[in-house]
């Protein structure tokens, strides 16, 4: 997933992961959703918890949530970094990265929040998922969770150094605060 996309900008993921074997963890647990795995491993989609309890659920979205704060607050650092000075090329690409790591958990913890709500979803791709969270009224903003989904489409496969500088600036000015917002709504709840 992300952390093959980029090997040599994975540095803090690698040792977080670390981290997490040494405590026992299953490997998957940071990138993929926790101990239940990613949210569409239940088969049928997104809706389909098969014999998963109603607590496994919300532990479920729980666990997720509690990772995407840790993203969200790494790529609030990054940002600020953006914001007070120019960045290496490598600083670059770690601030790239952890928005890319941050949308994966952000559209994930989007799916599990629904799926605890008894909102099924039909199909667990990320615009489906952005759709029924904007319907749903966990988000407000569903076209900057568009706009993410475009940007991260082209930042895996960026290889121009103004266009990144240029999706920076984006993903510092327009992303973040949306990425913030689901956050705070998150924790509201919690």
């Amino acid at each position: 997933m992300i952390m093959g996309a980029c090997r040599s900008a994975a540095v803090p993921a690698a040792s977080l992961l670390a981290s997490q074997v040494r405590q026992g963890l299953p490997r998957s647990s940071y990138f993929d959703g926790g101990p239940s795995g990613p949210p569409f491993a239940f088969g049928g989609g997104f809706g389909n918890t098969g014999s998963m309890t109603d607590d496994e659920i919300q532990s479920r979205w729980r666990y997720r949530y509690a990772n995407y704060a840790k993203a969200v607050s790494w790529l609030r650092e990054g940002c600020d970094l953006v914001a007070t000075r120019g960045l290496t090329r490598f600083e670059q690409a770690g601030v790239i990265q952890h928005f890319e790591m941050t949308w994966e958990l952000g559209w994930k913890l989007l799916a599990d929040l629904l799926v605890a709500d008894g909102l099924p979803l039909e199909r667990g791709a990320p615009r489906a998922v952005v759709r029924a969270a904007q319907e749903s009224g966990l988000i407000a903003d569903g076209q900057v969770w568009i706009d993410m989904i475009d940007a991260r489409n082209k930042l895996s496969h960026l290889y121009d150094e103004r266009l990144a500088a240029d999706l920076l600036t984006v993903i510092a000015r327009d992303f973040l605060p949306s990425l913030e917002a689901l956050e705070a709504h998150v924790r509201a709840r919690s």
